[in-house]
């Protein structure tokens, strides 16, 4: 489900896109549908907007990370290594798309071996 969060311009973001003021009435169609949850602009949405930019760019910082682990262990060709950090990878792309994000637990990277 998707779900808008309106900031102080009377925009909405969702899932790092943001929709100018003129969308309004789609989006409030899709909440009215079911389709989606808005969160109305008040210090709380902001915070939590703060939030949620921030833990897109840890996950972002991450995936960069995972990529050269991952290249360092195929390029090893370690036991297993690879599979653990593909499966990291994997998590860090769904983290945002959680329900309680970005409230909920970080994917935990493996170790490094």
């Amino acid at each position: 489900m998707k779900r808008y969060i309106e900031n102080q311009f009377g925009e909405f973001i969702c899932q790092a896109t943001t929709y100018p003021r003129r969308h309004r009435r789609q989006i409030l169609a899709e909440v009215d549908a079911g389709e989606a949850t808005l969160i109305p602009f008040d210090h709380d949405a902001a915070a939590l907007a703060a939030k949620m930019s921030a833990e897109r760019a840890w996950r972002d910082a991450e995936l960069k990370r995972a990529d050269i682990e991952l290249f360092k262990v195929e390029d090893r060709d370690s036991d297993g290594q690879a599979q653990r950090w593909r499966a990291y990878r994997c998590a860090l792309r769904d983290y945002p798309q959680q329900t309680d994000f970005p409230q909920c637990m970080r994917p935990s990277a493996p170790d490094r071996s």
